[in-house]
């Protein structure tokens, strides 16, 4: 009789969930940056069109909205921080188990 079940195995069925989910992730950030037309710098427009530049519309933000962004992108790094620490302990615990 086994001691452990012998299928399904929940690891390999969560990673190949996890290594998926960032591909597909990735694919359409791909998809999306290739279908961007957009220009973004003034070295592009030049190159792309031939044309001097006469005039560029700076990015202007609020002191508001620079405290917003200012936060959120500490709460990105925070929560990524947590989430690897995260994984870190459930690997390890999960290697340490008996």
């Amino acid at each position: 009789v086994p001691e452990q079940p012998y299928s399904p195995n929940r690891i390999v069925i969560v990673a190949g969930g996890a290594v998926g989910g960032l591909a597909l992730g990735l694919l359409i950030i791909g998809v999306m940056e290739f279908s961007d037309s957009s220009f973004r710098r003034e070295d592009e427009v030049v190159r792309l069109c031939q044309v001097p530049v006469l005039a560029l519309v700076p990015m202007m933000m609020s002191v508001e909205e620079r405290s917003r962004t200012r936060k959120r992108r500490l709460m990105t790094i925070a929560a990524t921080v947590a989430g690897l620490v995260a994984s870190a302990a459930a690997l390890a615990v999960w290697r340490l188990r008996p």
